[in-house]
């Protein structure tokens, strides 16, 4: 059996070194569950947990796990993949297992917004689990819209120019990695749009929402506050940065560090 082959991404984050990738083969016939650790220090204050953007994996937190090992960071950061309706209820159990030790935070980016509310809504239902959640890059849609994924008007080849135009690092991608790239985009965007098109839960969560001043995704960022209060509540503030790249937690995760530190 290839054993390299069976790790996720996350799992080569969390264990950068031979000696570590070893041991966690070693281990890996008694891994269960979804939450992977990205990056956990010694001294852990609380933890984050972290979500994909669409047609992404853990590799997009690439940069942001290596500024933490480099600042020893006090904070733990965990990954949820992209998962089916059946493990909703039990990432739920494993991230309020988690909380029971630390203060559990969400930080979501894009389109993976919709998993952090899917298990918001599991998990604020009776108590706080998650103490805060930081939205990233996204203006939700208009509620109570057509669930009309608008990805599925353009060419495999279109929206590969956008996603490169919002400066997702692409261009030496093989073709058969960019083909995948985009049919998980699209799959990840339907359950987006479906979700937003027909949810109007109010979590009463702290929210803070993280979007960038020339993203070409939220120019209209005027509309952030509106549309996040329809599902979060009361918005507690909303952070502009000076980058012009919708993937802007792999370009500057300096400043996601920072607020995650503030939480």
């Amino acid at each position: 059996m290839n054993f390299l082959a069976s790790l996720s991404p996350a799992e080569f984050m969390e264990n950068p070194t031979p000696r570590e990738l070893a041991i966690r083969i070693l281990t890996q016939k008694n891994k269960s569950g979804f939450l992977s650790p990205l990056y956990l220090p010694t001294k852990v204050e609380k933890a984050i947990v972290l979500f994909p953007y669409g047609g992404g994996d853990a590799t997009a937190y690439t940069a942001l796990v290596s500024e933490c090992r480099k600042q020893t960071v006090p904070i733990a950061l965990y990954f949820v993949p992209w998962i089916g309706s059946e493990a909703y209820p039990l990432v739920a159990k494993e991230i309020e297992q988690l909380s029971k030790n630390l203060p559990v935070h969400f930080y979501s980016h894009c389109a993976g917004s919709v998993i952090a509310l899917k298990l918001l809504t599991l998990l604020n239902k009776r108590s706080r689990v998650v103490s805060s959640y930081i939205a990233g890059a996204n203006i939700p849609p208009k509620a109570g819209g057509l669930s009309l994924n608008p990805w599925h008007l353009l060419s495999d080849r279109h929206i590969y120019s956008i996603i490169l135009r919002a400066k997702l690092s692409a261009n030496d991608w093989p073709s058969s990695q960019i083909s995948g790239f985009i049919t998980q985009f699209r799959a990840n965007t339907d359950e987006y749009f479906s979700f937003f098109s027909s949810n109007h839960s109010f979590l009463d969560c702290p929210l803070t929402i993280l979007l960038s001043k020339n993203d070409i995704f939220t120019k209209k960022y005027s509309l952030s506050k509106k549309r996040w209060s329809k599902y979060i509540g009361p918005v507690e503030r909303i952070i502009l940065i000076d980058n012009s790249s919708h993937y802007f937690q792999a370009e500057t995760p300096s400043v996601l560090i920072k607020l995650f530190v503030e939480r």
